[in-house]
């Protein structure tokens, strides 16, 4: 009882209650973020598609693909990664407006979506093309 005889409510049924009450959050797509990996900046989009699959689409940007008068022999290694790609492959490079070399990801994310979920889809296309990114961070240092 408290000081003015009045009883306190069970801290038990409180926190039931609450918890029925409680809305969870759920991200609802379509969800747009942006983060740096390996000092690549990334743009990523988590989307509904038509047949209400839950999907990753993701470009990162690489930087500028030099003049072939500039540096003939970089440009040519960072136009042969877009060779890299096969049908299988949920990642690809492509040149960009601007003549900028691009990796463009797409990849299913598992459900229930969760954040977990959408990191886990963005990791997995990373490390699936990190031997490539690897590639063209070498060429961009040289």
């Amino acid at each position: 009882m408290s000081e003015a005889g009045e009883s306190l409510p069970d801290l038990n049924l409180v926190l039931a209650d609450a918890d029925r009450r409680l809305t969870r959050l759920v991200p609802m797509p379509p969800i747009n973020f942006r983060f740096q990996w390996q000092g690549i900046p990334f743009a990523a989009r988590v989307v509904m598609t038509d047949d209400g699959a839950t999907r990753l689409r993701l470009v990162g940007d690489l930087g500028p693909i030099p003049y072939s008068a500039e540096d003939a022999r970089r440009r040519d290694r960072l136009l042969s990664l877009i060779r890299w790609h096969a049908a299988a492959r949920p990642c690809r490079f492509a040149v960009g407006q601007r003549q900028y070399l691009n990796l463009l990801g797409d990849a299913d994310v598992a459900t229930p979506l969760t954040g977990t979920a959408i990191i886990a889809a963005a990791t997995q296309l990373l490390l699936q093309a990190r031997s490539h990114l690897d590639l063209a961070a070498e060429q961009r240092l040289n």
